[in-house]
């Protein structure tokens, strides 16, 4: 979201998502080394590949439009790598609501923080980091 309100969202994935679950469970389901197998292998990057074009073009699209606009980018400092790390815990010491955090994990890897952060650097003027505490605040 921009100072002035604008939203900048990344484009809906959740057809492609639905298509690579359905083509994963269909290769669970068929023979290792089969010629099919390796079909269906193609079909999968295919749509992976397809999904990540796609999140690097919002991202060129947004950053350039953000930049375009802005002397100075202000992101919050996050810290995705420990916002995404797993919830499995230990034998002794088992996770808690592990399915929840797998999905939240996607959600955040999905929505491009990182890719967007390192093309704004790149293309605007100046790029400030503020700590995030705090400033999700109305």
């Amino acid at each position: 979201t921009g100072s002035t309100g604008t939203l900048h969202a990344l484009p809906d994935a959740t057809v492609e998502d639905a298509k690579i679950k359905r083509y994963q469970r269909r290769m669970a389901r068929q023979q290792k080394g089969s010629h099919r197998r390796r079909g269906t292998g193609g079909q999968l990057r295919k749509l992976h590949r397809k999904r990540a074009r796609r999140r690097d073009t919002a991202t060129h699209q947004i950053s350039r439009k953000v930049a375009d606009t802005a002397h100075t980018v202000v992101l919050e400092d996050l810290n995705t790598k420990g916002m995404t790390k797993s919830a499995k815990g230990t034998v002794e010491n088992p996770g808690r609501n592990v399915k929840q955090k797998t999905g939240l994990n996607r959600s955040i890897l999905a929505s491009g923080w990182g890719q967007l952060e390192r093309k704004l650097a790149y293309k605007a003027g100046r790029v400030v980091f503020v700590d995030p505490a705090y400033t999700s605040q109305a």
